[in-house]
């Protein structure tokens, strides 16, 4: 594997070329990247759709999925290259009436923009969930190396849409983060396990393959430069590193039904997510063993993922 910007396109030209006969997984790609690439609004009397790629073929395959959808309405629509130093493609569909943007489901009644995704798609499980990370992927979507470490990542329009992806990628067993900065809205896949499970519920086999054997030979190349002090305590910064949403995911669930125990459990992970249990265990009031705290957290998950279910069922 070479650079972020090659893995990058290699990932969306192996997605772009998926013949998905699923309806559900198609139009929830379309969405998507409509909401992530795009806008949609209602001028005049007249639909537009507006979306920019980076890919001519991912540019002219959304549009000729959304002309597909809407197979029986009047659609004009062009495809025309944005100048500038990166390549970009920018598509525009045009319809007259409503109809066109309503049906995205990306506006409200009164044709206002929402800022999330569509119901409907965050409630339809693994299969609504592949579409959305499908579609989220070849909309602006990145995958790459930092610290040796792969990493997946989506920049977003909004918190509401980063918080839907978050959702998603939970259909799809993998955990993602979301991140917040002055300049933009990001949705990080950091886990080797999580990128993987990923990449696999989108379709993208050959990718997960080819990342799977990176990080088997990437491993072994470190495990000959490290003594076994350094082994473990990468081992505990990754179990921080994973702990630390899931016990954010969980209290965001559970709210105010959350058992105080468990609240200062998933409170002190958040609060110090780079410490090992051994160490935040003592921060505990009264102190804690490290067990013990770990029972704690365990149960914090278990009780969120159990009302997580039952909200779905």
């Amino acid at each position: 594997m070479s650079d972020s910007r090659h893995m990058t396109k290699e990932l969306c030209h192996e997605l772009g070329a998926i013949r998905e006969r699923c309806s559900v997984v198609r139009w929830a790609s379309v969405v998507t990247q409509l909401r992530l690439a795009g806008e949609v609004s209602v001028r005049n009397g007249e639909s537009l759709l507006r979306a920019e790629f980076r890919a001519l073929d991912t540019a002219i395959r959304w549009r000729d999925d959304v002309t597909r959808f809407f197979s029986e309405s009047r659609l004009w629509s062009d495809v025309t290259a944005v100048r500038g130093s990166v390549d970009r493609y920018s598509v525009q569909i045009r319809s007259r009436g409503v109809d066109l943007a309503r049906g995205t489901g990306l506006l409200d009644r009164l044709t206002h923009p929402i800022s999330s995704l569509p119901t409907r798609l965050l409630t339809a499980g693994p299969v609504g969930a592949a579409g959305v990370w499908r579609g989220a992927l070849l909309a602006s979507g990145d995958l790459g190396k930092l610290a040796g470490r792969i990493r997946l990542g989506v920049v977003c329009p909004s918190t509401a849409t980063a918080m839907a992806l978050v959702g998603t990628a939970r259909d799809l067993g993998a955990l993602a983060t979301s991140q917040e900065t002055i300049r933009m809205h990001r949705v990080v896949v950091r886990d080797p396990d999580s990128v993987n499970s990923l990449l696999l519920g989108v379709g993208a086999f050959r990718t997960a393959e080819k990342l799977s054997h990176y990080e088997a030979t990437s491993w072994v190349r470190v495990a000959a430069r490290q003594n076994l002090t350094a082994l473990n305590a990468r081992r505990v910064a990754e179990a921080s590193d994973r702990a630390t949403p899931r016990a954010h995911w969980a209290l965001e669930t559970l709210g105010k039904q959350v058992p105080d125990n468990l609240y200062e459990a998933g409170a002190l992970r958040m609060k110090h997510p780079s410490l090992p249990l051994s160490e935040l265990s003592r921060l505990a009031t009264p102190p804690l063993t490290k067990d013990a705290l770990a029972g704690r957290l365990r149960r914090l998950i278990q009780l969120a993922e159990k009302q997580h279910r039952e909200f779905k069922n």
